[in-house]
């Protein structure tokens, strides 16, 4: 488990733009059966920390108290609010849980392998989503799951939250049948040009647009089946 070092704080309001430009970072602890305390990060420290586990992973934090003694907590790192222009961290809010209570969280997906779709069909994958939200008892939260697009061979492919296959232990909380990849057919070369000759650009860009075509012509498809 990854360690996070820290020590309890007395300052608070303003003062604390001088302890961010000395190199720390103001965070509280709070949560389950702890008393909420104001704790002093190591800015670098918690950085390397914060990169590692993101916020579902649990870490333990070790408070130093003023005679010396030491106080450790399994925590997950609940918040981290950033300025707007700098990107700094401001403030860092640790969630002590209970290691035999489930919690919830949200946790990362990463897309792997090559969709068939797109290698043989040229078609365009879509990815909808990028993180779902699970329980589970908080030593057992994946720091991320791996999602095959190996799947997806056909234009009307699609790939749900109910489909990932979970670690044990890990219940799925998102909608099951929230799409979390689509697929939509290649745009022909009058959409290309139109889409160029309008100034509109960018893989992201091209991919909203064909799902909204997507989405127009299965409703249109419903209609004609409704009549």
């Amino acid at each position: 488990m990854l360690i996070l070092n820290a020590s309890k704080r007395e300052v608070v309001g303003k003062p604390l733009a001088t302890l961010r430009r000395a190199g720390f970072v103001p965070s509280v602890l709070y949560g389950n059966k702890v008393v909420t305390t104001n704790l002093t990060l190591h800015k670098k420290e918690f950085l390397g920390v914060y990169r590692e586990a993101g916020e579902n992973t649990l870490i333990e934090v070790v408070i130093t108290n003023n005679d010396g003694g030491e106080e450790r907590f399994p925590v997950l790192i609940h918040d981290v609010p950033k300025d707007n222009l700098t990107r700094d961290v401001l403030h860092v809010d640790l969630y002590a849980v209970a290691l035999d209570e489930v919690t919830q969280a949200m946790v990362s997906i990463e897309f792997i392998d090559v969709a068939p779709v797109e290698e043989d069909l040229h078609g365009i994958v879509v990815k909808v989503a990028s993180e779902i939200e699970v329980e589970a008892l908080p030593q057992h939260l994946p720091h991320e799951i791996t999602v095959s697009l190996s799947s997806l061979t056909t234009f009307d492919s699609q790939i749900h939250a109910k489909d990932i296959m979970l670690p044990e232990g890990v219940v799925l909380v998102t909608d099951p049948e929230m799409v979390l990849v689509s697929v939509s057919e290649p745009l022909s070369e009058e959409e290309i040009k139109e889409m160029e000759e309008e100034g509109v650009g960018g893989v992201e860009t091209v991919k909203v647009e064909t799902e909204e075509k997507k989405l127009q012509r299965e409703e249109e498809n419903s209609r004609v089946e409704e009549e």
